[in-house]
């Protein structure tokens, strides 16, 4: 069933109808597979189709949403292949960013990673929303590429690695991934940009580690939840 939030101050109608349908599918209210009506949406949000049709037409080209003409618009499946494509992008970039910037970063930016990682911590000690957490960690990670001047380049990387954040959300979602753990990874992600290379460190491994969690219980996943994917 559709959870529909308050609209954000200066948010317009198609802004807001993106974001209300992208966190759906996200957390799985919408699941992998289920149909979605323009006409409905319309009652649903109280609002003429315009807004609904950009919002679609955007989550499609994000690839969270199939439109096929004559035959409907579904939540699209999530694709193996380009969930790993995704994994493969992000782990060939950012251990790179965080080499270029560790003991180069100036205090000011230091302090807003301790700002997201206080906020990460603050959820990780109290109600453990898993959606506010993953739009922190988001944050943080996004951090990393702003510092390093990369935010073309951020925006090009979400739009490929949207199957592989709904496998991390499906995975914490259903018990498997833990969020304490994540937030621990940051901050070692945060020492490591402080003091730099340390003999028991490696940051590529280190990394690869942190980017692919989700693996341990994907076959898991897939085998309870086979109708959600493609292989």
């Amino acid at each position: 069933m559709l959870k529909i939030e308050p609209k954000k101050d200066k948010e317009n109608n198609r802004e807001f109808v993106y974001r209300i349908l992208r966190k759906n599918i996200m957390n799985l209210n919408l699941s992998p597979g289920d149909s979605l009506n323009e006409n409905e949406l319309t009652n649903i949000f109280k609002m003429s189709r315009t807004p609904i049709h950009e919002a679609i037409i955007k989550l499609n080209s994000e690839m969270l949403i199939d439109i096929f003409p004559q035959s409907g618009t579904r939540v699209s499946k999530i694709d193996i292949h380009i969930l790993n494509e995704g994994v493969y992008v992000r782990n060939l970039i950012e251990p790179n960013l965080l080499k270029q910037l560790s003991t180069n970063i100036n205090k000011e930016n230091i302090l807003l990673i301790k700002d997201n990682l206080k906020k990460q911590l603050d959820i990780v000690n109290t109600d453990k929303d898993i959606n506010a957490f993953f739009n922190i960690d988001d944050k943080f990670h996004h951090l990393i590429y702003t510092f390093s001047y990369k935010e073309n380049v951020w925006n090009c990387i979400k739009a490929v690695t949207t199957h592989y954040d709904r496998v991390r959300y499906m995975d914490a979602i259903l018990g498997h991934g833990d969020i304490n753990k994540f937030y621990e990874e940051h901050y070692q992600l945060f020492n490591f940009l402080q003091i730099g290379y340390t003999d028991d460190f490696d940051i590529d491994k280190f990394y690869s580690a942190h980017l692919n969690a989700y693996k341990k219980s994907l076959p898991s996943i897939i085998e309870q939840n086979a109708n959600f994917f493609i292989n």
